[in-house]
């Protein structure tokens, strides 16, 4: 109960500060709709249903996982150019944390435990701390560029210090707003157990009082569609590319196959109730879909991957705007 209080009275304390600076961009209206769309403190909390994970290499009968996923993050903007207030950094700090629980059936355990590595269902916690930079720029004629970076340090300190045990992630695009339109391009490049992965980027957005679309093909897609005086429906999808060093030290295979790096791929859809309580501060709820591809690896090699292809979701999310 009194974690409940102090995590109530968090956020309305932040609540209040965003609705300061909320209060003090409202003077100018250079950068549109900026204090609107930005998250100020925001924690998410996701759980799936169980699934039956497919492995190339395995018979995996008898194995049912869930993910529980908590995130946190605190970000502040402020202007370059006070005078002109034509261009924005943010900056954000977050943490989060992959939990994968397996289930094993009593009736398979004593041919699961001879026969499957355990690699595959006893998945240590994964923590990440990340540090994302955004700069957003206003140009002449209706354009605009936006570039972020974004390091995640995954496992733990030790292992970043000792592996370079992180990944980044780079976008940068230029956009012309065309009525209540924005079309863009850009690039977008995935640093993942130090191999880059770089692919083009386009950027479609649409606004007016009711409806807000932003669409980053092929990375994500939000859609806001008010409802209500403090009421939204989300829609949304997101690419997930990451990965990170763990060292398990259960299997009975022979170290040689022993992974020491995991990739987590997939995506989501969701659909979200988006409500306002109290100024800027809001909350979340909402249900989807999602694929995930694991891969092992050892000393860079593929070993094994498993697939999870019909998950559902819930997530509740507390958050903060500008």
């Amino acid at each position: 109960m009194k974690f409940i209080l102090f995590i109530l009275t968090l956020f309305i304390s932040l609540s209040v500060y965003a609705q300061q600076l909320t209060d003090a961009s409202k003077k100018t209206d250079s950068i549109e709709n900026f204090d609107n769309q930005v998250r100020f403190f925001g924690i998410d909390y996701q759980i799936t249903s169980p699934q039956a994970p497919i492995s190339e290499s395995y018979n995996l009968n008898g194995i049912k996982t869930t993910f529980m996923s908590l995130k946190a993050d605190l970000s502040y903007a402020w202007y370059l150019d006070k005078k002109k207030q034509n261009s924005i950094l943010l900056s954000k700090i977050s943490y989060s944390n992959l939990k994968i629980n397996s289930i094993v059936d009593d009736v398979e355990m004593p041919r699961i435990s001879t026969e499957i590595p355990e690699y595959i269902y006893k998945i240590p916690t994964i923590h990440d701390f990340g540090l994302n930079i955004i700069f957003f720029q206003k140009l002449k004629m209706n354009w605009d560029f936006t570039a972020s970076y974004n390091m995640i340090v995954s496992s733990d300190l030790e292992s970043f210090m000792l592996k370079d045990d992180f990944n980044s992630v780079g976008l940068f695009y230029l956009q012309k707003k065309l009525g209540n339109f924005k079309l863009g391009a850009g690039s977008a490049v995935y640093v993942i157990n130090k191999k880059a992965r770089a692919f083009p980027l386009a950027s479609i957005a649409f606004s007016n009082k009711k409806i807000n679309i932003e669409l980053l093909p092929p990375l994500s897609l939000d859609a806001n569609f008010r409802i209500g005086k403090k009421t939204f429906l989300n829609f949304g999808t997101e690419l997930i590319i990451s990965g990170f060093n763990l060292d398990y030290g259960l299997t009975k295979l022979p170290r040689i196959q022993n992974p020491d790096y995991i990739n987590n791929s997939g995506f989501d859809i969701s659909l979200a109730l988006d409500r306002q309580l109290y100024q800027t501060l809001r909350w979340k709820i909402g249900t989807g879909w999602f694929y995930r591809e694991i891969e092992y690896n050892s000393s860079t090699v593929l070993i094994d991957k498993t697939v999870y292809q019909d998950g559902l979701f819930l997530e509740l999310s507390f958050y903060s705007t500008f």
